[in-house]
């Protein structure tokens, strides 16, 4: 998906009456959560096929993605070799329906991880961020610390470690540490590769003969480093002689600095772990769709916030702009008929102007609810006049008994009452993103 001037000018009324573009329509995220097997998949197929959906891929949730507030059951066991067994029959049954698929990244999300696998044995992996902490000394008592300390200071002023104290003080302790048990530090190349290798390199053996056909993208979804930051060895000597600071003296900034000084520090600290973030993770993501023929899409976490976005990966505009088809996400009713006028989708359409991309995502209805179709229409609308031309709808639920069918909201099942109008409501999607 390359940036083509020819395209702009090219347009074909016969294809705008048939709807027929490539790469227009609504794309479906198709939750797996339950029992998955042949006959369930050419069956939901054909009735995604029939209700006018061109374009799909598959979410995978394993039963260990939220065990305790969000129960799947996903089967066979996400990453075995008997599910992917079950991707290829999808593929397949896509490509003889005349469908194309994408290929999403992770079980559930963030993307980073591979549902844990990345670093279940791989301890060393794991993120990592800074914590502060109050630590009262009694008379005499001495704080060693340990590897992990960064600094600590005693009334405002840093101290040496190890540090003795001749009256009860109070230090306020600065550290590095394991904020979870599942995710990988995205700075770390070997936590890089260990997440594509667990994922990306298995489904290119599995499909790679269908990359460029019926296999189009990779949606990466909401990859993060956890703020405060931390950044080892090479990397922390980098940003020290790039900037100036001596990180140690300055590290109590990224808490609760409010001077100029601070703020100034923050800032670039920030600017510094996003940039080294999008151009080690997401930039190896997207070379080797590039090696494999296929794009890079997908969104990062709390993109409709550029404050917000800050404190989870750095500047948005330098994530957007390393993938092929950048995107945002319209979440909770962010974008509603009942809500305030907002412009984040510009985020993702400003991005792809900015490197020459056709393609402007939304990820669009996650915890919105049961809507109308006049209110999933605003929903569009919203967006498509503000620069995207891609809508990718949450969800189409594999598992619909009991609580599977309606755990994510907004669902399209079989027995909505409406459902009859799913086809004609499609390809009017379709025509106003051929028009985008």
């Amino acid at each position: 998906m390359t940036y083509n001037p020819s395209f702009y000018d090219s347009f074909d009324p016969a294809v705008f009456e048939n709807g027929t573009q490539d790469g227009c329509g609504v794309v479906y995220a198709w939750v797996w959560n339950t029992v998955i097997s042949r006959e369930l998949i050419s069956s939901q197929l054909k009735e995604m096929r029939d209700a006018g959906v061109r374009c799909f891929y598959v979410l995978p949730e394993p039963a260990h993605f939220r065990p305790t507030f969000m129960r799947t059951r996903l089967s066979p066991e996400y990453l075995s070799e008997d599910f992917f067994a079950l991707i290829r029959y999808t593929a397949e049954v896509a490509r003889d329906l005349g469908m194309t698929m994408w290929l999403y990244d992770e079980g559930g999300w963030p993307s980073g991880s591979a549902c844990g696998e990345v670093t279940k044995d791989r301890p060393d992996l794991l993120t990592l961020c800074l914590h502060k902490e109050e630590v009262t000394l009694g008379v005499g008592t001495t704080f060693t610390g340990d590897e992990n300390i960064v600094s600590a200071f005693s009334g405002g002023r840093r101290v040496s470690l190890p540090f003795k104290c001749s009256s009860e003080t109070s230090l306020t302790v600065y550290s590095r540490i394991n904020p979870n048990d599942r995710f990988p530090y995205l700075l770390k190349e070997e936590a890089i590769h260990a997440f594509i290798d667990s994922t990306y390199e298995k489904y290119r053996r599995c499909l790679g003969d269908l990359f460029g056909s019926t296999v189009q993208a990779v949606f990466t979804d909401e990859a993060t480093l956890h703020y405060p930051f931390c950044l080892l060895g090479d990397d922390l000597k980098g940003f020290e002689e790039e900037y100036g600071y001596d990180f140690a003296d300055m590290v109590p900034a990224l808490f609760d600095g409010t001077d100029g000084v601070s703020a100034t520090f923050r800032a670039d600290y920030i600017d510094y772990c996003g940039t080294l973030f999008a151009g080690r993770y997401l930039h190896a993501l997207r070379q080797w769709c590039h090696r494999a023929g296929i794009a890079l899409t997908g969104h990062m976490n709390g993109d409709h916030d550029l404050y917000a976005f800050d404190m989870s990966a750095g500047n948005l505009l330098t994530h957007l702009r390393c993938m092929d088809v950048p995107g945002v996400d319209a979440i909770s009713r962010q974008i509603h008929p009942s809500a305030p006028a907002t412009s984040f989708p510009r985020f993702a359409s400003s991005a792809a102007a900015q490197t020459g991309a056709e393609g402007v995502l939304s990820e669009s209805l996650g915890v919105y609810g049961a809507l109308p179709y006049s209110e999933i229409r605003y929903v569009c609308g919203h967006q498509l006049v503000r620069g995207v031309n891609i809508l990718n709808f949450m969800v189409i639920p594999a598992g619909r008994d009991g609580y599977l069918g309606s755990q994510e909201r907004t669902a399209f099942l079989p027995e909505d009452p409406d459902r009859a109008l799913l086809p004609h409501f499609n390809r009017s999607i379709s025509l106003l993103e051929y028009l985008c």
